[in-house]
């Protein structure tokens, strides 16, 4: 998982992406991705950034700490200031090939349509004011269903839901 600001500079990364890329914060998000993927993630980032494209989900090739190239899938949600500004890029980078970008609908299979609705929107960056103000009801109920989401995924963050349905996979 990573955390990139709007100018692409890695703002955060988990530990198991720093043992996957190395350390890159500070560094420009490319610096995780292979050069024959650049033009494809470029244009993927202006895009959430500037276009307001608030989830994608690319193949491209990973550059490993080793300097090895892997193919993977890049799941990546906009993140909005209250303003509804984007202020960066989310991400998850998936290297199980075998896993299909939609492996997370049976992690999310357990709920309610409205529950449902709020995940979608949490995976578009979504806050608990935006999500109450795009659905009409209070911020009280979707912090309501916020905390029967991650009872029924049996994770304990909105990021680890988030991570889930965007992979299938919890964080580790």
């Amino acid at each position: 998982m990573y955390f990139l600001d709007a100018s692409g500079r890695i703002d955060w990364m988990n530990h198991r992406a720093i043992e996957f890329f190395g350390d890159l914060v500070g560094q420009p998000y490319t610096a995780a991705i292979a050069a024959r993927s650049h033009d494809v993630a470029r244009e993927t980032f202006t895009k959430k950034v500037s276009s307001g494209v608030p989830e994608t989900h690319e193949d491209g090739y990973a550059r490993r700490a080793d300097g090895s190239e892997l193919l993977a899938r890049f799941h990546a949600i906009t993140v909005y200031d209250e303003g509804k500004q984007a202020v960066g890029v989310f991400g998850v980078v998936d290297t199980d090939r075998s896993n299909p970008a939609c492996a997370g609908e049976a992690a999310a299979s357990k709920l309610t349509p409205r529950e449902r609705e709020i995940l979608v929107l949490m995976s578009q960056g979504y806050g608990t004011r935006r999500i109450a103000e795009k659905l009409h009801i209070q911020e009280v109920t979707v912090r309501n269903h916020t905390s029967r989401i991650l009872g029924k995924m049996g994770v304990n963050s909105k990021l680890a839901a988030i991570t889930t349905f965007l992979t299938g996979r919890a964080p580790q």
